[in-house]
């Protein structure tokens, strides 16, 4: 979308066998999308990497980026306390993709309130930050939930792992099972990170009532999923 409004050219690198909205709404844009074998996201960065290291060309870079950090505490969070205005905010559950928004709004909320507490969100089936916060070992297997969990730990979360008090696990299906939900429940078409960041951000307020406030998002919509008979069913 960028891209397209600036007029730059965008050349994608992103494993098979996701979603088949996500390749279509890209390509829409006028990217150019390179796929690596499924389940491979290091593929995927190592590709744009080289790309980006080629005369006329820049890497985003996102997993390591400190602008991605930044932006997220200045602009997101900066949004976030404006709309809570007096009231404090106690916690923040957010799922961990590149890692950005949860180190960012780490920082923002803690510049307020220095006892927020911080929760990463990860599937069960893929928890290596919350192995590398709890000393066991760090497993990593196919899971459902994309958008989070890549197959390794970020370098945005390596550099930052202080800030993050625990990391929750979610299994595929009760986060799909969240999505559906919270359409016909309350309105809103999400994603599946969107409602395993729900259920987490339930689960601390049923076991911490002393943290009355607890931020969390929906990061993703649920129209790149309609083409998933586990979602749409």
């Amino acid at each position: 979308m960028v891209g397209a409004v600036k007029g730059y050219k965008v050349t994608i690198f992103i494993p098979e066998g996701l979603s088949q909205e996500r390749y279509r709404m890209m390509k829409a844009f006028g990217a150019d999308v390179r796929t690596v074998p499924r389940d491979r996201m290091d593929l995927a960065v190592q590709g744009a990497i080289a790309l980006g290291n080629e005369k006329g060309h820049f890497h985003v870079n996102q997993f390591a980026s400190p602008w991605n950090a930044e932006d997220h505490e200045q602009h997101l969070g900066g949004e976030i306390l404006r709309a809570f205005g007096r009231r404090r905010i106690d916690a923040v559950v957010a799922a961990i993709g590149s890692g950005g928004t949860l180190v960012g709004l780490a920082r923002a909320f803690r510049r307020v309130n220095p006892a927020v507490k911080v929760f990463g969100v990860e599937p069960a089936r893929c928890a290596l930050v919350h192995g590398r916060l709890h000393g066991q070992s760090e497993v990593c297997r196919p899971h459902r939930i994309e958008g989070i969990a890549e197959g390794f730990v970020p370098p945005l979360i390596e550099d930052n792992i202080e800030l993050i008090d625990d990391v929750l696990l979610v299994e595929d299906e009760d986060a799909i099972e969240e999505a559906r939900r919270i359409a016909r429940v309350h309105g809103c078409f999400v994603g599946v990170s969107s409602g395993a960041n729900l259920l987490a951000a339930r689960r601390v307020k049923e076991e911490s009532p002393e943290l009355k406030n607890v931020v969390t998002l929906f990061p993703d919509e649920g129209e790149k999923y309609l083409s998933e008979p586990w979602f749409s069913r």
